[in-house]
């Protein structure tokens, strides 16, 4: 079992401290999946059984990293994956103290504990060589047999398809509305010329209730600045974002809560 990245390019490095920055403020902790193609973070709801998934982030190994080599625990066939488990948190912790970095190598090392090893390369005005910080972030490596608890919830139908406006604008309303209330009602405030993907949609219009904490905690996602954000509802029941930059999808989900 092998895994070895690096990020060179100023841009990915600005996406990967964004998303990691994300995720982390919706869990302290995190699944971390290693493919062939690409890592997804995963934060599934730990009070739910089985384990429902509140968040699938997927970051391409094409055009994100500049070197990227994997072997998961069975080369040979479809389980050629790894799954682990880390302290998202304290990945964040890290990278906020980096203002500036050449570069952010990661691998999966085993010297006193299994870890994943983080080098990230900085600059430096009173040395001839580049400064290397080097952190080691414990894991738990995932067992084959608990995989299938970490998968992207399949939704059959939405009751309604249509284009989010842009986060950061959400966020400023429901910034002042969390002060008046724990629960909030998707759709209400009325957005102009936002398209409906009919062909998706099976209702005219839906409605779902929500914890004003837990959508305020998803809205940090407007640090990504989606170029493409779509909202898909199933009333009574769920919330579906997704949002997608270039190389990066991010999937949230949202369950209603009932109305006390």
């Amino acid at each position: 079992m092998r895994f070895r990245a690096k990020i060179v390019d100023s841009s990915c490095i600005k996406q990967f401290l964004n998303i990691v920055t994300v995720v982390s403020k919706l869990s302290k902790s995190c699944i971390l999946r290693i493919t062939g193609d690409c890592l997804v973070f995963i934060v599934p709801d730990e009070n739910t059984i089985p384990r429902r998934t509140v968040l699938w982030a997927v970051l391409e190994q094409n055009g994100f990293f500049e070197h990227y080599d994997m072997v998961g625990v069975n080369a040979a066939d479809a389980n050629n994956e790894i799954f682990l488990e880390f302290n998202i948190s304290l990945l964040a912790s890290i990278l906020s103290n980096v203002k500036v970095a050449r570069s952010i190598k990661m691998k999966l090392t085993h010297k006193t504990f299994p870890a994943l090893t983080v080098e990230i390369e900085l600059p430096s005005q009173n040395y001839a060589e580049n400064q290397m910080c080097v952190h080691e972030i414990p894991i738990t490596v995932l067992p084959l047999q608990i995989w299938r608890e970490y998968k992207q919830p399949e939704i059959v139908e939405y009751d309604v398809v249509i284009e989010s406006p842009p986060l950061r604008k959400v966020k400023n309303i429901v910034d002042k509305l969390k002060q008046l209330s724990d629960k909030i009602t998707i759709i209400k405030t009325l957005f102009r010329n936002l398209s409906v993907d009919h062909n998706n949609c099976s209702k005219s219009s839906a409605n779902a209730l929500l914890e004003t904490k837990r959508l305020a905690q998803f809205l940090t996602c407007e640090l990504m600045h989606a170029g493409k954000e779509i909202c898909y509802i199933v009333s009574d029941n769920l919330i579906h974002w997704y949002l997608e930059q270039k190389t990066l999808q991010l999937h949230y989900y949202l369950t209603t809560t009932l109305d006390d």
